[in-house]
């Protein structure tokens, strides 16, 4: 995962929208006095110039209508955002990191109630336990 500022991203926005170097650096928020030297400062840059290459390499986004998720749930949508392979990957791993407790849970994970529960039977076997009721007879007595 290539991680990058701000700044950097939407340089590489602007840049892939069909900006020249210059234009995309203004566009980033660089200075219009030193657009010039930052783009070739950026472009020679080995992160930016590896996410270019990624984003270059992958297949273009299929035409047709935009994403509806109107009928999606919220887990459903950050499980495409996550699936996603045009998306930038800090906020891939973003979708993937709030989605993990929704997906597995931790072992032995119990909530106060069940873990109120589980420790009163506990405590309640063994030589804690309650003694069974006395067996009740029924006696009659004869008077002479």
């Amino acid at each position: 995962m290539i991680i990058l500022t701000t700044k950097q991203t939407d340089f590489i926005k602007a840049y892939l929208i069909g900006n020249d170097g210059k234009q995309a650096a203004i566009a980033a928020g660089y200075s219009a006095a030193s657009a010039g030297v930052e783009c070739c400062r950026l472009l020679k840059n080995p992160r930016i110039v590896a996410e270019l290459a990624r984003i270059k390499a992958l297949p273009p986004a299929s035409p047709g209508k935009p994403l509806d998720t109107a009928d999606q749930s919220p887990m459903g949508y950050l499980l495409g955002i996550m699936r996603d392979e045009r998306a930038e990957p800090a906020l891939r791993m973003l979708a993937a990191a709030k989605l993990l407790p929704f997906m597995h849970s931790k072992a032995g994970e119990k909530g106060k109630k069940e873990e109120r529960q589980a420790a009163g039977e506990k405590a309640a076997s063994g030589k804690f336990a309650v003694p069974s009721a006395p067996r009740l007879a029924v006696v009659t007595q004869l008077h002479d």
